[in-house]
């Protein structure tokens, strides 16, 4: 549960494999470490070579690329870290994944 200022949301539970879309931006930085030291098996995807490859497995492709479905992997929870702009390319390639995924934008 997140609680804040009298209100509590419930989260939905985190399941690994974990994909973060867009791993080298400032927040996925951060998460990355943070699911990994949760021990959970993550995806990084990004259309950057990460500076740091150690814990996720990398997938280097843009969310605009007409070959992102088959380069997404499997994934149990997909965050969204990418920009917003690129994000509207990448809807079909993430619905193959919805039905598998909780997605948490």
């Amino acid at each position: 549960m997140i609680i804040g200022q009298g209100v509590s949301t419930p989260v939905p539970p985190i399941a690994a494999p974990v994909l973060v879309l867009g791993a080298t931006s400032l927040l996925g930085r951060f998460l990355l470490p943070l699911l990994e030291g949760l021990g959970m098996a993550t995806y990084a995807l990004s259309r950057k070579t990460p500076l740091d490859t150690a814990g996720a497995r990398w997938v280097r492709v843009s969310l605009d690329d007409p070959r992102l479905e088959e380069a997404l992997p499997e994934a149990a929870t997909v965050f969204s870290l990418s920009p917003i702009w690129i994000f509207p390319a990448a809807l079909p390639a993430l619905k193959a994944l919805a039905d598998k995924a909780n997605l948490c934008l």
